[in-house]
């Protein structure tokens, strides 16, 4: 879809497992947009991260402002490194909701994300994504799905040795995590149109909110 002289952006957000990133990348293709996967930003601060004190503020704060993070296509780059892999290990995975507490982390990945979205017409999700990234977003989605579909959604998708079991109560906590923390909770706004995909495919979602999003232009 060619879009002149305004930038349109759809934001997604929803709990870990949702299809958040599946559904976007989707969308993201059919309308020519931006795809803008907020969770890898996180994984690539989560991996610079990794084996520092995180009780040592200053050290950590450091980090964080010399880490230079980039998506490029599908692809996540960590100080010119490519991380896309280990973007996706469980180490890192369990690592992203705790570092998501640390303020200079939060405040870098949004602006690294409301930066790229001032220029580009972009789909993109996350867990804050509708609330404190892009209030203004043009539309506004909350996916959902039941803790036992995003439980195996996880254990499918991510490199693990867990149980279904185990990842189910990963998930639990997860959710607790990300609802409770104090810093841009993962909260759903009024106006986000609702989704659940436990009866749906990921082509049902995609044509489900690109027709939400052409009634908004």
């Amino acid at each position: 879809m060619a879009v002149k002289n305004q930038s349109y952006i759809i934001a997604i957000d929803g709990p870990a497992g949702a299809g958040k990133s599946t559904v976007a990348k989707e969308i993201a293709k059919k309308l020519d947009f931006l795809f803008l996967n907020s969770g890898a930003l996180y994984r690539c601060l989560a991996i610079a991260l990794k084996n520092i004190d995180l009780t040592n503020t200053e050290l950590v704060n450091k980090i964080v402002t010399v880490s230079f993070v980039k998506q490029i296509g599908s692809t996540y780059w960590l100080n010119n490194v490519d991380v896309s892999e280990e973007c996706y290990k469980q180490s890192t995975t369990d690592l992203v909701p705790i570092i998501a507490k640390i303020p200079s982390v939060v405040e870098k990945i949004l602006y690294i994300r409301q930066e790229i979205g001032k220029e580009n017409n972009l789909v993109t999700e996350g867990r804050e994504t509708t609330s404190v990234v892009f209030p203004n977003a043009t539309l506004k989605v909350y996916m959902d799905a039941s803790i036992e579909l995003r439980a195996k959604r996880r254990h499918y998708e991510i490199d693990t040795q867990k149980t279904l079991e185990e990842v189910m109560a990963d998930v639990a906590a997860r959710d607790k995590m990300d609802m409770e923390r104090k810093i841009n909770p993962l909260i759903r706004v009024k106006d986000a149109f609702y989704l659940k995909t436990d009866e749906i495919d990921v082509e049902k979602a995609v044509d489900i909110i690109i027709e939400e999003f052409k009634k908004r232009i």
